[in-house]
Protein backbone atom coordinates (compact mmCIF):
# COMPACT_ATOMS: atom_id res chain seq x y z
CA UNK A 1 0.00 0.00 0.00
CA UNK A 2 1.11 3.54 -0.79
CA UNK A 3 0.30 7.31 -0.25
CA UNK A 4 -1.48 8.08 -3.33
CA UNK A 5 -1.11 12.10 -3.16
CA UNK A 6 0.75 15.08 -1.84
CA UNK A 7 4.22 15.74 -1.10
CA UNK A 8 4.71 11.85 -0.27
CA UNK A 9 3.05 10.49 -2.77
CA UNK A 10 4.32 7.00 -4.08
CA UNK A 11 5.56 6.02 -0.26
CA UNK A 12 4.62 2.89 0.93
CA UNK A 13 2.86 2.35 4.07
CA UNK A 14 3.31 -0.61 6.03
CA UNK A 15 -0.44 -2.64 7.31
CA UNK A 16 -0.88 -4.81 10.09
CA UNK A 17 -0.77 -8.17 9.29
CA UNK A 18 -4.31 -9.04 10.84
CA UNK A 19 -7.52 -9.80 8.97
CA UNK A 20 -9.30 -7.33 11.16
CA UNK A 21 -7.84 -4.42 9.82
CA UNK A 22 -9.27 -3.06 6.20
CA UNK A 23 -7.20 -0.64 5.07
CA UNK A 24 -8.77 2.41 2.97
CA UNK A 25 -8.19 0.93 -1.27
CA UNK A 26 -5.84 3.69 -3.12
CA UNK A 27 -9.08 4.83 -5.13
CA UNK A 28 -11.43 5.24 -2.51
CA UNK A 29 -8.46 7.25 -0.94
CA UNK A 30 -8.15 9.80 -4.31
CA UNK A 31 -11.94 9.88 -4.18
CA UNK A 32 -12.15 10.97 -0.75
CA UNK A 33 -9.57 13.39 -1.16
CA UNK A 34 -10.54 14.76 -4.19
CA UNK A 35 -13.58 15.92 -2.60
CA UNK A 36 -11.93 17.32 0.16
CA UNK A 37 -10.04 19.12 -2.02
CA UNK A 38 -7.87 22.09 -0.78
CA UNK A 39 -9.89 22.11 2.53
CA UNK A 40 -6.99 19.26 3.88
CA UNK A 41 -4.59 21.88 3.73
CA UNK A 42 -3.37 23.48 7.05
CA UNK A 43 -6.60 21.67 8.50
CA UNK A 44 -6.63 19.62 11.67
CA UNK A 45 -7.34 15.99 11.24
CA UNK A 46 -8.69 13.32 12.99
CA UNK A 47 -8.24 9.20 11.94
CA UNK A 48 -10.84 7.13 13.97
CA UNK A 49 -9.95 3.36 13.99
CA UNK A 50 -6.81 4.34 12.33
CA UNK A 51 -6.01 0.96 11.60
CA UNK A 52 -2.32 1.42 9.69
CA UNK A 53 -2.97 4.95 9.82
CA UNK A 54 -3.18 5.42 5.70
CA UNK A 55 -6.24 8.36 5.62
CA UNK A 56 -3.76 10.45 8.59
CA UNK A 57 -1.11 9.89 6.55
CA UNK A 58 -2.36 11.24 3.44
CA UNK A 59 -4.08 13.88 5.08
CA UNK A 60 -0.45 14.28 6.21
CA UNK A 61 1.15 14.61 3.14
CA UNK A 62 -1.57 16.45 1.53
CA UNK A 63 -0.68 19.49 4.03
CA UNK A 64 -2.69 19.24 6.99
CA UNK A 65 -1.57 21.46 10.06
CA UNK A 66 -2.56 18.34 12.33
CA UNK A 67 -3.29 14.89 12.43
CA UNK A 68 -4.65 12.73 15.41
CA UNK A 69 -4.72 9.11 14.81
CA UNK A 70 -7.29 7.22 17.49
CA UNK A 71 -7.14 3.54 17.41
CA UNK A 72 -7.34 0.95 20.34
CA UNK A 73 -5.35 -2.28 19.21
CA UNK A 74 -1.76 -1.87 20.11
CA UNK A 75 -0.56 -3.08 16.80
CA UNK A 76 -2.45 -1.21 14.76
CA UNK A 77 -0.71 1.61 17.31
CA UNK A 78 2.96 0.16 16.77
CA UNK A 79 2.18 0.19 12.87
CA UNK A 80 1.09 3.65 12.93
CA UNK A 81 4.18 4.40 14.53
CA UNK A 82 6.48 3.23 12.47
CA UNK A 83 4.82 4.96 9.55
CA UNK A 84 5.33 7.96 10.76
CA UNK A 85 8.97 7.60 11.71
CA UNK A 86 9.43 6.91 8.11
CA UNK A 87 8.19 10.29 7.59
CA UNK A 88 10.46 12.27 9.93
CA UNK A 89 9.33 15.98 8.38
CA UNK A 90 5.91 15.33 9.84
CA UNK A 91 7.00 13.89 13.47
CA UNK A 92 5.47 17.61 14.89
CA UNK A 93 2.21 17.28 13.05
CA UNK A 94 0.97 14.24 14.04
CA UNK A 95 -0.26 12.54 17.19
CA UNK A 96 -1.34 8.63 18.47
CA UNK A 97 -3.74 8.01 20.81
CA UNK A 98 -4.12 4.65 22.16
CA UNK A 99 -7.89 4.66 22.93
CA UNK A 100 -11.22 4.04 22.81
CA UNK A 101 -12.64 5.88 19.61
CA UNK A 102 -16.12 6.87 21.33
CA UNK A 103 -14.73 7.96 24.36
CA UNK A 104 -12.18 10.03 22.56
CA UNK A 105 -14.70 11.68 20.36
CA UNK A 106 -16.79 12.76 23.15
CA UNK A 107 -13.90 14.10 24.55
CA UNK A 108 -12.73 15.80 21.83
CA UNK A 109 -14.17 16.28 18.72
CA UNK A 110 -12.53 19.87 18.20
CA UNK A 111 -10.84 18.55 14.33
CA UNK A 112 -11.39 20.64 11.18
CA UNK A 113 -12.32 16.98 9.72
CA UNK A 114 -12.76 13.57 10.90
CA UNK A 115 -12.66 10.25 8.93
CA UNK A 116 -14.31 7.73 11.10
CA UNK A 117 -13.76 3.83 9.66
CA UNK A 118 -15.28 1.41 12.37
CA UNK A 119 -15.38 -2.26 12.13
CA UNK A 120 -18.16 -3.35 9.67
CA UNK A 121 -20.00 -5.93 12.14
CA UNK A 122 -20.49 -3.57 15.24
CA UNK A 123 -23.06 -0.69 16.41
CA UNK A 124 -19.91 1.45 16.94
CA UNK A 125 -21.06 3.33 13.70
CA UNK A 126 -23.75 4.81 15.45
CA UNK A 127 -22.31 5.30 18.62
CA UNK A 128 -19.36 7.34 17.24
CA UNK A 129 -21.85 9.25 15.26
CA UNK A 130 -23.81 10.07 18.78
CA UNK A 131 -20.47 11.47 20.47
CA UNK A 132 -20.53 14.13 18.21
CA UNK A 133 -23.30 15.17 19.22
CA UNK A 134 -22.75 17.24 22.15
CA UNK A 135 -23.23 20.95 22.45
CA UNK A 136 -20.18 21.07 24.16
CA UNK A 137 -16.50 22.47 22.43
CA UNK A 138 -15.92 22.94 18.79
CA UNK A 139 -17.62 20.96 16.37
CA UNK A 140 -15.50 19.86 13.03
CA UNK A 141 -16.61 21.09 10.02
CA UNK A 142 -17.07 17.48 7.70
CA UNK A 143 -17.35 14.01 9.57
CA UNK A 144 -16.86 11.23 6.57
CA UNK A 145 -17.92 7.78 7.68
CA UNK A 146 -17.06 4.23 5.84
CA UNK A 147 -19.48 1.40 6.31
CA UNK A 148 -20.11 -1.56 4.33
CA UNK A 149 -22.50 -0.86 1.24
CA UNK A 150 -25.57 -2.44 2.31
CA UNK A 151 -25.82 -1.32 5.92
CA UNK A 152 -28.08 1.71 6.07
CA UNK A 153 -27.28 4.11 8.54
CA UNK A 154 -29.91 5.16 10.87
CA UNK A 155 -28.51 8.06 12.92
CA UNK A 156 -27.62 11.16 11.79
CA UNK A 157 -26.06 13.97 13.54
CA UNK A 158 -27.67 16.21 14.97
CA UNK A 159 -25.49 18.79 14.20
CA UNK A 160 -24.32 17.89 10.49
CA UNK A 161 -26.11 17.88 7.26
CA UNK A 162 -25.80 14.95 4.96
CA UNK A 163 -24.01 15.95 1.77
CA UNK A 164 -23.76 12.98 -0.11
CA UNK A 165 -23.25 8.79 -0.07
CA UNK A 166 -20.80 7.61 -2.72
CA UNK A 167 -20.33 3.72 -3.08
CA UNK A 168 -17.16 2.26 -3.77
CA UNK A 169 -17.54 -1.59 -4.14
CA UNK A 170 -18.88 -3.33 -1.28
CA UNK A 171 -18.74 -0.24 0.58
CA UNK A 172 -20.20 3.20 1.34
CA UNK A 173 -18.90 6.20 2.11
CA UNK A 174 -21.29 9.34 3.95
CA UNK A 175 -20.31 13.09 4.03
CA UNK A 176 -21.64 15.25 6.45
CA UNK A 177 -20.88 18.85 7.26
CA UNK A 178 -21.68 20.94 10.00
CA UNK A 179 -24.70 22.66 9.97
CA UNK A 180 -26.14 26.01 11.60
CA UNK A 181 -28.01 24.98 15.13
CA UNK A 182 -31.01 26.47 13.49
CA UNK A 183 -30.90 24.55 10.54
CA UNK A 184 -30.96 21.44 12.63
CA UNK A 185 -31.39 18.21 10.55
CA UNK A 186 -31.86 15.61 13.22
CA UNK A 187 -34.23 12.67 13.24
CA UNK A 188 -34.36 11.87 9.47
Amino acid sequence: MHITGGRYKGLNVKTAKTMSIRPTTAKVREAVFGILGSSVEGASFLDVFAGSGIMGLEALSRGAALVSFVDSSHQSVSVIRENLARLKALAGRSRINKSDAVRFLSQDSGYDIIYIDPPYKSSLREETLRALDTEQGRFPQTVIIRTFKKYILEYFPAFFTLDSERNYGDMKLYFFHRSPRNENTAGR
